[in-house]
C-alpha cells in the first residue's frame, strides 16, 4: 500500500499536467519517457496517465529481459511492444540496461516493421499504425553510446520508410545534447534528419540536468507534414528519472473502435 501511496504521490504533477495538455480529443497524443527500468517503475507510469487522453507511450531504457514478462508490465488499456537489449558483453553475456518499448491504446491496430538486432548501438523498435484515414510510422529509440558510424543500423531503417510514410513520430533518448552547438556529432545528426525532410520538434529546453551540465536529449522527431498540426511540452518527474518526460499533441481524428 505504502508503494502505491508513493506512485500515487510521484505521479500527481505529471498527470495533471497531461490532463490538461492532452485533453483534446480530436488529437493523436504521444509521450516519452526514459523510464530507467520499467518493472520498478510500472505503477508510477500507471498513475502518469491515468484518466489521461494517451494513446502511444514510447519508452527507453526499459531495462527488461527474457526474465520479465509482458504480464509483469501490464498498462491496462494498452498493447505491449516492446525490444529488450539483446548486445552481449566481452564474456558473452547480455548487457544490463538498455531497451525500448512502445504501448499503444487498444483500439489501435499496430504493425511492427523492424527493431535494431543484438550487435547494433543503437536501439530501436518501428511500428505502424492506423488512424482512420492517416497511417503512422511510430519510433522509439535509445542511443546509449553516440558516434556518428553507430547511427548507421537506424538511419537505414529511416532510409527505408521515409519514403514511404508522410506520417512519421519518433520518440527517444538520443545521448546527443541538442542545444550544445559545439557538438560535431549533433551537427551529424541533424543533417541526417533533415535529409529525410523530418524535423526535430524541441530544440531549445534541456531535458535532462545534472550538477555539472544540462542537456537536450530526449526529443521528438516528426515529419514537416506535422509541423503545423503540433503541440510539444514537458514536465519533470523526480523518482522516476533525471529526464524530463515529453509530450507531444498531433492533430488528428482519433476516434476509433476501442478493444
Amino acid at each position: 500500500m505504502a508503494l502505491n501511496n508513493a506512485a500515487n504521490h510521484s505521479g500527481l504533477i505529471p498527470n495533471v499536467v497531461l490532463r490538461s495538455a492532452l485533453k483534446t480529443k480530436n488529437s493523436l497524443n504521444i509521450i516519452h519517457i526514459n523510464i530507467r527500468s520499467l518493472l520498478n517503475k510500472i505503477a508510477l507510469l500507471k498513475s502518469f496517465i491515468i484518466k489521461t487522453n494517451t494513446h502511444i507511450i514510447l519508452l527507453s531504457e526499459t531495462w527488461l529481459n527474457c526474465d520479465i514478462s509482458s504480464e509483469m508490465v501490464k498498462l491496462p488499456g494498452f498493447k505491449l511492444f516492446r525490444n529488450d537489449r539483446s548486445k552481449l558483453d566481452e564474456s558473452g553475456n547480455i548487457k544490463t540496461g538498455g531497451g525500448v518499448a512502445i504501448y499503444v491504446k487498444c483500439g489501435l491496430p499496430v504493425k511492427v516493421l523492424s527493431h535494431s538486432n543484438h550487435n547494433d548501438d543503437i536501439e530501436f523498435i518501428i511500428a505502424e499504425t492506423k488512424i482512420n484515414n492517416e497511417t503512422i510510422l511510430l519510433g522509439s529509440v535509445y542511443f546509449s553510446k553516440p558516434a556518428a558510424y553507430k547511427l548507421t543500423p537506424f538511419m537505414k531503417e529511416l532510409d527505408k520508410f521515409s519514403s514511404k510514410f508522410n506520417n512519421i513520430i519518433i520518440g527517444g533518448d538520443f545521448n546527443i545534447d541538442i542545444i550544445d552547438c559545439s557538438n560535431i556529432l549533433k551537427n551529424i545528426f541533424e543533417k541526417k534528419i533533415k535529409n529525410f525532410a523530418l524535423d526535430i520538434v524541441n530544440t531549445s529546453i534541456p531535458t535532462r540536468y545534472s550538477k555539472t551540465r544540462n542537456s537536450l536529449l530526449d526529443i521528438f522527431i516528426t515529419s514537416a507534414e506535422f509541423s503545423n498540426r503540433l503541440h510539444f511540452g514537458q514536465v519533470s518527474i523526480p523518482g522516476t528519472s533525471d529526464h524530463d518526460l515529453i509530450y507531444l499533441s498531433v492533430n488528428i481524428n482519433t476516434s476509433f473502435r476501442k478493444e
